[in-house]
């Protein structure tokens, strides 16, 4: 008696979670690109900053979301109008800085997808007076993402 096997191949769509922080190329509209699209309505996340700070000072930024709501990845640009801002992010636990638009350390993403309540982050001012936004994506999970309202700080 003959015997036969029967093979079978699958192929499953991949998408590309990132898991130890968002790539540079998501700079441009600070979306991970899982596929579905953001969140509509509020926010529950927001980044915490002073309003007003001298130019080339260190500051904290906290990134949280009410006490209450997780997450897992983030991505945070610093901005001066539509321009990328030149201060700079600074390597702290939990976050790892990107270089957008050719500018160094002006952004910063999350270094793991292990469930966050708040990262906290360093930065330093640009040594002129500007106003800077800080720009930001939160994920909750794969399906989960949120564009957030900008934090603007006034660099004195």
């Amino acid at each position: 008696m003959r015997s036969y096997s029967l093979g079978l191949l699958v192929f499953v769509p991949m998408t590309l979670g990132y898991s130890g922080g968002a790539p540079p190329g998501v700079c441009g509209d600070l979306m991970p690109n899982h596929g579905p699209p953001p969140q509509t309505g509020e926010s529950p996340f927001t980044i915490l900053a002073p309003c007003k700070v001298q130019r080339g000072s260190k500051f904290e930024l906290i990134l949280n979301g009410n006490g209450k709501t997780v997450f897992k990845g983030f991505m945070v640009r610093a901005y001066e109008g539509t321009d990328g801002s030149t201060g700079q992010f600074h390597e702290f636990p939990h976050v790892q800085t990107l270089n957008c638009a050719n500018l160094i350390e002006n952004a910063a993403t999350h270094t793991s997808a292990s469930v966050k309540h708040l990262v906290k982050m360093a930065w330093t001012a640009p040594k002129y007076k500007t106003l800077v936004s800080f720009n930001s994506t939160v994920v909750v999970n794969y399906t989960t993402i949120y564009l957030n309202k900008p934090t603007y700080v006034d660099i004195l």
